[in-house]
């Protein structure tokens, strides 16, 4: 179970026993945001540049900050010790939560909360059969890196930008 540990809305539970409701406004408008806390030999890396960074985007977005720091890396280093690895990241989402289909946004918004872990060997994807290649040219906000929206704002439909591009490698 621990491999697949995550946390959702006030409990840990396994991964496949996870469910959000379809009225999510995260899942129906993608209103929400996410941050990646990377963790090497045990470590959360940067772990208060990150909660600054997803304070920041539930700011603009309006959310609620829904838990405390200390709430924050209690449920990270629990995720993290639940499993042998060194080097893993910890995934934290947040949405609007439940709310009815409307494009106005509700005015006391219940934010859906989930997070998890997964390996990630320190050296990245090194040896991986594909991999995402950015070009130099980037929008603003992605070169700000000031927020982590769900996906590219309120697109609502598969699309990858066009200067994005993936290739596969050539055994390298």
């Amino acid at each position: 179970m621990s491999e697949s540990l995550c946390f959702l809305n006030g409990e840990y539970l396994p991964l496949a026993e996870a469910r959000v409701p379809v009225l999510d406004r995260g899942f129906i408008f993608g209103d929400g945001v996410y941050e990646v806390v990377p963790v090497y030999e045990r470590r959360l890396f940067r772990f208060e540049e990150h909660l600054a960074r997803l304070n920041r985007s539930l700011a603009k977005l309006r959310l609620p900050e829904p838990c405390t720091r200390e709430e924050w890396l209690a449920r990270c280093r629990q995720l993290v010790e639940a499993r042998p690895e060194a080097d893993q990241v910890v995934y934290i989402q947040v949405t609007r939560g439940v709310a009815p289909r409307d494009h106005v946004m509700p005015a006391h918004p219940v934010p859906t909360v989930f997070q998890r872990r997964r390996y990630c060997p320190a050296d990245g994807y090194r040896g991986s059969p594909s991999s995402m290649i950015l070009q130099p040219f980037l929008p603003q906000f992605w070169r700000q890196r000031e927020s982590s929206s769900i996906p590219f704002g309120r697109i609502a439909v598969p699309w990858t930008p066009p200067e994005i591009t993936i290739r596969q490698r050539s055994g390298t």
